[in-house]
């Protein structure tokens, strides 16, 4: 297979990249054990203890025990399988059959939320194990796994989760097909194979994924993909797995910005904002250092990619390479939908992404979205690769993201309009997990924030900022402008303010901010933002905005394009609004 290397690695450097993993491993319980954050939000726990053994994690550190080639640390992973396997669910008849808790310490009877996605992750974890070293297990080893593999590809068959899922629709599609070929199976092979068929299809009709441009999400799809072309050995599926596999590095490198080295958004799922090396590496290792940002001998071994080793199509290349001048990507993630019964109605409209990249930066925003912690709706990239930099817009309810205030924009090159309202009827700090109950929250603060971070030694912040009149933040290499075209929340008094520490700066739009009180959205007539935001180039005039029928409408005099974004200003529920933007 052109796309995949030889998995020859040095025993010695596979070891030492081990070594910072023993110490988490406590031999009385044999998984890995980490300390708990108590204070951190999870969306499907309630723990509340001080440690936690993860059921996932320890399965990757056993597998690694089985790859490093080392008999004691064989021995390790071997004990190590055999107590996950033992916490999974075996009852046919339970909700939960198949799964695991994620932690030792918190059983699915008492999480908040079982997490059904621990059947993909702890499936594959096992089948790596298997495939690579099956022929050292005891026969009773051997059946052990088999039989938690199937539970789990049973439970995977009767989640059956949707295309739209990229990620766990990729990785549950690599443990049906390999676990149905492997244990023979043709009941999990033929539903491996309708779920691929079904995956491929959904993919290439839209032209890309629908968890869009995630810099983790994509990262675990190309992997899984990988690890198919490497496993899957039926023949009608290679074809469609080159295709998908072809369509990942595509979309990676429309959204490299070479001068940051960084991913540009626009991002439907990111844990962080800006890039480490690893990424950077990612791409060096895959190239065969076609593409190098250190030399050659200073690229640090890699664990994963030694045993899947990975190598990008050469033409996509070029995505890579210096920016010497901009360039703007219109993506379409998802076609939407069309209603079944009425010709040319859309039950869910397009989702389309613009970035434009830049010598100095890259901005990238989408068309419809929320503003939940994962989403990167609207995010600039600037600085260099030593010292990059981002700002991003968020909305806080109580100093958390809340999920119930859509984002919609429309961008073209260094400029976009953003328009804010919101839902009655969807999450709060999680989509689903986490709901608005009766269209009601608790507040003690509720705002839109420019939060900017990374290198901001250089960043120029406004301490006052007027209603009415744009805000400049200068970075000492760009300087970004944000306009409030328009903003109304009921007859809450909107405030506007600034402010930085020592990792971040802000520029807040502020709806209220005291007391805890009850904030009812289906009692509010209109409650809408509308935002116009650039990177200045030259002199600039800045958006309109009006009030018209119910809908707050900005436009944007362009030098080769208006653009123009109309959203309703009433709170509805999420799909009238999803469906309700105008742009252009």
């Amino acid at each position: 297979m052109e796309y995949l290397g030889p998995v020859d690695y040095d025993r010695g450097e596979f070891a030492k990249a081990l070594e910072g993993r023993h110490k988490s491993y406590d031999p009385k319980e044999k998984m890995v054990g980490y300390p708990y954050s108590r204070g951190t939000y999870h969306y499907h726990t309630g723990y509340r203890g001080d440690v936690v053994h993860p059921t996932r994690n320890s399965l990757e550190y056993a597998v690694a025990c089985l790859d490093s080639g080392d008999d004691e640390l064989f021995q390790r992973g071997t004990e190590i399988i055999q107590r996950v396997i033992g916490l999974q669910d075996t009852d046919a008849n339970s909700r939960t059959f198949g799964i695991w808790s994620w932690y030792l310490e918190e059983p699915l009877d008492v999480m908040d939320a079982p997490d059904f996605n621990w059947a993909d992750f702890c499936g594959v974890q096992l089948l790596q194990a298997v495939l690579r070293h099956g022929d050292r297990f005891s026969d009773e080893l051997y059946e052990k796994i088999k039989t938690a593999v199937l539970n789990a590809a049973y439970s995977i068959k009767k989640r059956n989760v949707g295309p739209g899922y990229t990620n766990i629709a990729i990785m549950g599609t690599y443990v049906s097909l390999v676990a149905g070929d492997l244990y023979d199976d043709e009941v999990i092979l033929n539903y491996g194979k309708e779920r691929l068929n079904r995956f491929y299809e959904y993919t290439m009709y839209h032209g890309g994924f629908t968890e869009y441009n995630s810099p983790t999400y994509t990262v675990v799809a190309l992997k899984e993909i990988g690890r198919m072309l490497r496993d899957v050995k039926n023949e009608e599926c290679i074809g469609k797995i080159v295709d998908l596999y072809k369509l990942v590095w595509k979309h990676i490198g429309r959204h490299f910005h070479e001068p940051t080295r960084q991913w540009a958004g626009p991002n439907s799922r990111a844990y962080r904002d800006l890039e480490s090396k690893g990424f950077w590496y990612l791409i060096q290792r895959c190239t065969d250092n076609k593409i190098q940002f250190v030399p050659s001998e200073e690229l640090p071994f890699d664990m994963d990619y030694a045993v899947l080793t990975l190598k990008y199509p050469d033409e996509y290349l070029h995505y890579f390479h210096p920016l010497s001048e901009p360039r703007q990507e219109i993506e379409v993630f998802y076609k939407g939908r069309e209603h079944p019964s009425k010709s040319g109605e859309f039950i869910d409209l397009p989702v389309i992404g613009t970035t434009f990249l830049h010598p100095k930066y890259a901005l990238g925003t989408v068309n419809r979205c929320d503003f939940w912690n994962q989403r990167r709706p609207a995010i600039l990239h600037f600085g260099t690769w030593k010292k990059p930099s981002y700002a991003r817009f968020r909305f806080f309810h109580d100093d958390y993201d809340y999920s119930s205030a859509l984002f919609f924009g429309t961008q073209w090159k260094n400029r976009a309009l953003i328009g804010v309202n919101f839902a009655t009827d969807y999450g709060d700090k999680h989509l689903s997990l986490n709901k608005v109950i009766d269209a009601t929250i608790q507040a003690k603060e509720v705002r839109l924030r420019l939060e900017i971070g990374g290198n901001i030694e250089s960043l120029t912040l406004p301490e006052k900022w007027e209603s009415g009149k744009p805000i400049d933040i200068d970075t000492g290499n760009i300087t970004m402008r944000m306009w409030v075209t328009h903003a109304q929340f009921g007859d809450y008094q909107i405030k506007y303010d600034t402010g930085r520490d020592d990792d971040k700066a802000w520029v807040d739009v502020i709806i209220y901010d005291g007391e805890e009180r009850s904030i009812n959205f289906n009692e509010i007539d209109h409650a809408a933002l509308g935002i116009g935001f650039e990177i200045l180039n030259g002199n600039s005039e800045g958006p309109k905005a009006v009030i018209n029928n119910g809908r707050l409408i900005q436009r944007w005099n362009c030098e080769d394009k208006d653009l123009m974004l109309s959203i309703p200003v009433k709170p509805n529920k999420v799909g009238m609004l999803q469906r309700a933007v105008i742009r252009n």
